[in-house]
Order: structure tokens, then sequence, then C-alpha cells
């Protein structure tokens, strides 16, 4: 199926098993998703993006979609928004390892072990809310400055 999520973040979309009888079937399928495209408000203002065909097996399209990438690449430097993107990407990455290393101190925490499955019961029995289970785990986390 069409996802709109999906579509909204491609540059790009391929079509693979072009070939034999599936031509028609990935000519109707880009079909429908340049449709589902042209709905959409492009990713980005230098690039509008394109739906493709190809075969792996037979090796047609592949060059067109090498290009495709290149030209991607190439009008989104000139516009700046390709440093833009990498200057975001490389906080996301930062925020993604700075959470992971503390969802990996704070179950690794001797105190936060012992005591988390009983806090954690607490919650689903519903005898204790979920915002005073997560303060007492923050408070045990504290306690070790």
């Amino acid at each position: 199926g069409i996802k709109r999520g999906v579509l909204e973040l491609a540059d790009a979309i391929a079509i693979n098993k072009a070939d034999g009888d599936n031509v028609k079937k990935a000519k109707k399928a880009a079909k429908i998703y340049e449709n589902a495209l042209s709905l959409l408000q492009p990713p980005s203002p230098a690039w509008t993006p394109l739906v493709l065909t190809c075969s792996a097996l037979k090796m047609t399209g592949i060059k067109e979609i090498w290009q495709t990438v290149l030209d991607h690449r190439q009008r989104l430097s000139d516009s700046g928004e390709l440093a833009h993107k990498r200057r975001k990407q490389a906080l996301d990455w930062m925020w993604s390892l700075v959470e992971e290393g503390l969802k990996e101190r704070f179950y690794q925490n001797p105190d936060i072990k012992r005591e988390l499955t009983q806090i954690a019961r607490r919650v689903e029995n519903g005898t204790t809310a979920p915002t005073l289970a997560a303060r007492e785990l923050f408070l045990i986390l504290d306690k070790k400055g």
C-alpha cells in the first residue's frame, strides 16, 4: 500500500521486476506512485521525486536510477540543502547515541535493577501512577549523584 508518511520521505522510487510479464504491472505501479507524489509537497525545493522502473534481472533501468541518485546529490549540494541535512543528521545521531547511552546506564544501574521489577509491578497493578513510578526511579538515580 501507499503510505503517505513514507512517500513524504522519498527522494525517488524505483520499482523493480519490470521485466517479462511484469512490465505492464510495473508501469502501472509507477503511474500510481507518480499520481500519489503529485498530491504531496516535494520534500525539497531543489528536487521533485521521480518514479523509475527497473529490472535487476535484466539490468535495465539501473543506469537511470544511478543517474537520478547523482542528479539528486548534485542539486542538493548546489542548493546547500545537502550540507544542512548532513548537519541535522549529525545532531540526530548525537542525540540518538546520548539516549542509547542513558538508557544503557539506567538499566545497568544496580539500584534500578533491584527496584525496577517491583515498581513496574505496582504500575501494572494500578497501585502506583506511572508518573510517580518514573519519579521514584529518577530519585533512585539522584541518590547516587
